[in-house]
């Protein structure tokens, strides 16, 4: 039995795949947090709530906003150090012609992604706003990264996926997996209308 929630959303993300409905030309990072009722595990002290208990879900999604991949931290953790872990978590997707694909063209995150220890490890795909620098007309990130936001914004439309109510957090790592099935199953079910 384990290992279910993460077979389902792969057929499902080989599916699209398999109906052109992945965009692999670019992936979008980006990270929440929520609050936590009660402390537990992969919990900590929310850095934007006042240091109430808190977790924060850090999400990889294509270009059209299909999650791909999803890490549950504590709040506090920093978004940078779960960069490399993130796009490691992104499974090799079949339905294509040829080998599984498991990177994108480039990835866009914002500010808090930005190192240069990343930078060099993710080499040429990896576009990270720079700190302290304004934003050049050419590079519309921000434009780019709606679609994350957007799809964060569908994630937490349930009550259990906004507000973490359970100590242990397998239980919420799986209502969060529940979460990007239906965000998978909704994209190929549009697929097809």
């Amino acid at each position: 039995m384990a290992g279910i929630w993460e077979r389902i959303h792969r057929a499902l993300l080989d599916k699209l795949n398999a109906a052109a409905r992945i965009d692999w030309s670019r992936a979008v990072v980006d990270s929440s947090s929520v609050r936590a009722v009660g402390a537990g595990e992969k919990t900590g002290p929310n850095p934007t709530a006042r240091r109430k208990h808190g977790s924060k879900q850090h999400l990889l999604t294509d270009a059209r906003g299909v999650i791909l991949a999803v890490l549950l931290t504590a709040a506090s953790t920093h978004d940078v150090t779960q960069l490399l872990p993130l796009v490691d978590a992104l499974p090799p997707i079949r339905g294509g012609i040829g080998r599984p694909r498991q990177r994108p063209e480039k990835l866009l995150a914002d500010r808090a992604y930005d190192s240069e220890p990343h930078r060099k490890a993710l080499r040429a795909w990896h576009r990270a706003g720079e700190r302290q620098t304004p934003h050049a007309p050419w590079q519309r990130v921000g434009q780019q990264r709606c679609v994350i936001e957007r799809t964060i914004s569908h994630l937490h439309r349930p009550r259990r996926l906004r507000t973490r109510f359970d100590p242990a957090d397998f239980i919420h790592e799986a209502f969060l997996k529940i979460g990007y099935i239906l965000n998978a199953w909704r994209a190929l079910k549009s697929s097809f209308c």
